[in-house]
């Protein structure tokens, strides 16, 4: 079939006369030529078309020698096209009939001109014989062409048969032929589905060259509504361009697509019906196409690529379409490429995304674990490092309490004299029963207590060859209330009693002290009786009144009359805790070099029998800052299970010789509270030799402490590092990686384009 469907044409030569499109039919502007020879023999279409039926009916002579009209293909503005038959071999062709008489046949010639300037292109319509004079009597110009079988392109759209995959084969082959073409240096001018043939195997021809254009020509060539580009749509003369085409060429894929041509209107189209005017017609043409919707339906059928292919071919601006079909063809080639490389480039990115991912994770998994180790191992190190500090530290304090409650209790026992303890009844039953203690005090001969006090004192220094708190006090026992009778220094000096604040000492009643009653300080009841000790005992720890306020544990074993007699006397020492305790238990910060960060930052709390803290920095600083002075509170509970440590997580740990990663010190300050530390604990004996035998199983404990995020700092540092070198490891890959698909995808484009010219 050939284009005579309701072209739009705009031949060589001067335009008079509009005629408005039938309705049912194409959107198409139609021109009749002013030619200055004689009028043509057949002045209508109608007219032509009846004059080839009555040849076909023999009542005419024949229009064309050998052929005979079978039946009527389409009709346009220049004549007709029909089937015909070879009268002499059979063959079915197709002739077109123009219009116009033997004087005026340039059309005949300029299209079968441009024909044969598409010749040897698959693809394009072929030329089998030209007349361009016709035959008498009649002489009607006219050509014969082969016949496509497979009808138009329009009518296959109409039918609703094309998918997707056939409008992109059809369309290809579509920009092959039309690539021959534009490489000629010709235009179409007129490209739409009417003007596309279809062959017995669906492929398409491209026919219809009357509107066809040289690229060098100025002549005004208009098209089709909705397939004709905009700059395309005016009567002035200009230089054709082959993005008219390819405007041209997207508009059939998007009508293949979607069953409408690209910004089709109907209330548009009517608008333009109504207009009489052609300027004017094409102007609201040009600028109608502006105001409508961009086209969008086809992005929801194709992939991306195809549909850019399209949005660029159907830009109103034709510097931004394509240059020719042939550039368009490269596109698609391209689009093609990328679907065929795709699921390669998929599955390898993919392939190499689990790569990666399995990489990193084996990384991550390899570094966690050898975090976990080192951590492990460190926490391991650092709590043999606190289970060291802490044996060495019960070495020390065992020892130092071993001997000073030896030396207390011998000399409370064996040494004491019989005299002294006599001269302390009587001291003690004078103060008892006179109303007015301190006169008592003040007139008591203290020189024997004097004497025997100095000689224990020397005795102690004997004994003890390690510095540290040596003082040693005398306190009467008399009817439940304790007053010193002599207080040797640990220079060896006896207090000065004549001394205001010394003589406050001596005539005030201690028996309030946990040392006097061993039930721990009751300062609410500082004037009230309480009953003395009767075996060794080692106080709370406490702040003294004294100079410089210290902080005192004093052991203090009681004198008797006879044996299981009478407690008249106790004899009372103890340990500076923050001079002597800490310097066995602690190595100081300044001993450390300033690298040693960890080492300098171990901690020590040592924990009585009663469950309260004897050595605490935080504790002993909050409560050395409290008006109301206090015994240290609990650090320790008693569990069915033994002593645990009542802030440890879990079901606690068993205060024994062990380690700990999940210790808390429910004693710490709060800036320390929540911490969780490291923790090696050691059992301490203080009373182990003891002449009490009940105090020798009384446990004590010594807790050497490190906070966790201080001593696994080295670990975190090593994460950082690790996460930072990890990080420039998988950018280097992640960079390699991208650097690779790029050259590869680049190399397989350059290939694909060097296999397809």
């Amino acid at each position: 079939m050939s284009s005579a469907d309701d072209p739009m044409k705009g031949p060589t030569g001067t335009f008079q006369q509009f005629v408005p499109p039938q309705p049912g039919r194409d959107a198409t502007l139609t021109f009749a030529r002013v030619d200055s020879g004689p009028q043509p023999a057949v002045q209508s279409r109608m007219e032509l078309i009846a004059l080839i039926h009555r040849s076909k009916e023999g009542l005419e002579p024949p229009l064309v020698s050998g052929y005979k009209p079978i039946r009527e293909l389409g009709s346009g503005a220049y004549g007709t096209v029909w089937e015909a038959e070879n009268t002499d071999t059979g063959e079915r062709v197709a002739i077109k009939f123009f219009l116009f008489s033997r004087h005026n046949t340039g059309d005949v010639l300029e299209e079968v001109t441009n024909l044969r300037d598409a010749e040897g292109c698959y693809g394009i319509i072929t030329v089998k014989q030209v007349n361009r004079h016709g035959i008498a009597p009649h002489h009607i110009p006219n050509y014969v062409m082969s016949l496509e079988a497979g009808g138009s392109l329009h009518k296959k759209i109409e039918s609703g048969q094309l998918t997707i995959e056939e409008s992109v084969r059809i369309f290809r082959q579509l920009l092959r032929a039309m690539s021959f073409v534009h490489s000629r240096g010709l235009l179409h001018c007129d490209l739409k589905p009417a003007n596309v043939l279809l062959n017995r195997a669906g492929e398409p021809v491209v026919a219809d060259f009357g509107q066809a254009q040289r690229a060098s020509s100025t002549v005004a060539a208009l098209g089709t509504f909705f397939y004709m580009a905009p700059e395309q749509a005016t009567r002035q003369p200009r230089n054709p361009c082959t993005q008219s085409d390819v405007y041209a060429l997207g508009a059939i894929l998007y009508t293949m697509l979607t069953g409408k041509p690209p910004r089709h209107d109907e209330a548009f189209l009517a608008k333009l019906r109504e207009q009489t005017d052609v300027d004017e017609t094409l102007e609201q043409y040009r600028q109608g196409l502006k105001d409508l919707p961009k086209p969008e339906n086809h992005k929801k059928l194709v992939d991306p690529l195809l549909a850019q292919l399209i949005d660029r071919s159907l830009d109103l601006d034709p510097e931004k379409r394509p240059d020719d079909a042939g550039d368009l063809l490269r596109l698609l080639n391209r689009r093609d490429w990328w679907n065929r490389t795709k699921p390669v480039v998929t599955v390898g990115t993919v392939a190499t995304a689990v790569a990666i991912a399995l990489l990193i994770g084996l990384s991550i998994a390899a570094g966690n674990f050898v975090l976990r180790r080192s951590k492990a191992d460190i926490t391991r190190e650092i709590q043999g490092s606190l289970l060291r500090d802490a044996w060495f530290g019960k070495q020390a304090v065992d020892s130092r309490f071993h001997e000073r409650i030896d030396f207390l209790e011998d000399s409370a026992a064996e040494e004491c004299p019989a005299a002294i303890r006599q001269a302390l009844a009587d001291a003690a039953k004078r103060v008892g029963d006179n109303a007015d203690p301190a006169a008592v005090l003040r007139d008591l001969d203290r020189v024997p207590f004097d004497r025997w006090m100095k000689e224990r004192h020397n005795e102690m220094l004997l004994r003890e060859d390690v510095g540290g708190w040596k003082a040693l006090g005398l306190i009467l026992v008399a009817n439940r209330r304790g007053y010193y009778l002599n207080r040797v220094k640990t220079d060896g000096s006896i207090d000065n009693r004549d001394v205001p604040e010394v003589r406050h000492v001596y005539s005030k009643d201690w028996s309030f002290r946990d040392y006097f009653n061993g039930r721990s300080n009751d300062f609410a009841g500082e004037n009230q009786p309480h009953d003395p000790v009767r075996h060794t005992h080692i106080s709370h720890a406490y702040r003294s009144r004294a100079d410089h306020n210290p902080w005192l544990v004093d052991i203090s074993t009681p004198i008797f009359d006879r044996p299981d007699g009478e407690v008249v006397a106790l004899l009372v020492s103890g340990f500076n805790v923050n001079d002597d305790l800490r310097r066995w238990i602690e190595t100081p910060k300044h001993a450390f070099p300033k690298e040693m960060t960890i080492a300098s930052e171990v901690r020590s709390v040592m924990v009585n029998d009663r469950g309260t803290w004897v050595w605490h920095e935080d504790g002993m600083d909050r409560l050395g800052q409290s008006d109301t002075p206090r015994d240290p509170e609990p650090y320790l509970v008693d569990t069915p299970d033994g002593l645990r440590f009542p802030t440890t997580d879990g079901p606690g740990d068993p205060l024994a010789r062990g380690i700990s990663s999940l210790h808390r010190d429910s004693a710490a300050s709060d800036e320390n509270k929540n911490r969780t530390y490291l923790a090696a604990y050691e059992e301490l004996k203080p009373y182990f030799r003891s002449r009490y035998d009940r105090l020798r199983e009384r446990d004590w404990h010594l807790v050497v402490k490190l906070d966790a995020e201080t001593a696994l700092k080295p670990v975190e540092d090593l994460k950082q590092k690790m996460q930072w070198a990890g990080s420039i490891l998988f950018l280097g890959l992640l960079g390699l990686t991208v650097t690779l698909w790029v050259w590869l995808i680049r190399l397989l484009r350059r290939q694909e384009f060097a296999n397809h010219g």
